[in-house]
């Protein structure tokens, strides 16, 4: 199986995701495939930040009868959506997802697994990090999947036609 298959992309809608639209769009522009793209929104939803935020923005219809997590769904979607046909080339577009879990990393690796993915591709931080390190989410993403994860840091015109350099020891694992 090539990398760039079928790749999946994790995001939380952060200036810093968009960096993964563009690496796997330059990846399956070149070599082929298809992208996916998946948010999970926590279900821990009163206690995260950007859940807060969104609750605010939906409080009065919220207030009428309506469930806040069919909106915050519903929301999610069209925002993939919207990802979707701005930044992958219509040829290589794949399917959305939205998923609810407490654990977004765990749901992340689970839905590469089980949709059999050839890679996935995240940004290094979310919208919650700051400073030179990996975030949360995407460490434990590259600690429990059991297919490849490229991490982005930098934005994709670091790549030049669409290579990457996979550093390997020779070992069956790598």
């Amino acid at each position: 199986m090539n990398l760039t298959d079928h790749i999946l992309i994790a995001t939380d809608f952060s200036e810093e995701a968009a960096k993964a639209y563009k690496v796997a769009d330059k990846l399956v522009s070149s070599a082929g495939g298809s992208v996916d793209l998946l948010h999970v929104i926590p279900n821990t939803i009163l206690h995260d930040e950007q859940m807060r935020e969104a609750a605010k923005q939906h409080l009065h219809a919220a207030s009428n009868g309506g469930e806040l997590y069919p909106m915050i769904f519903n929301e999610a979607e069209i925002k993939l959506n919207a990802l979707m046909k701005k930044h992958i080339a219509h040829a290589k577009r794949g399917k959305t997802f939205v998923k609810v879990d407490r654990s977004p990393a765990r749901t992340i690796a689970d839905q590469a697994w089980k949709g059999n993915y050839s890679m996935i591709i995240m940004s290094a931080k979310g919208k919650h990090e700051s400073g030179w390190f990996r975030g949360s989410t995407t460490e434990e993403v590259i600690r429990s999947s059991r297919i490849p994860v490229l991490s982005v840091f930098e934005d994709a015109d670091t790549l030049q036609n669409g290579r990457i350099i996979v550093p390997v020891d020779g070992s069956l694992l790598s």
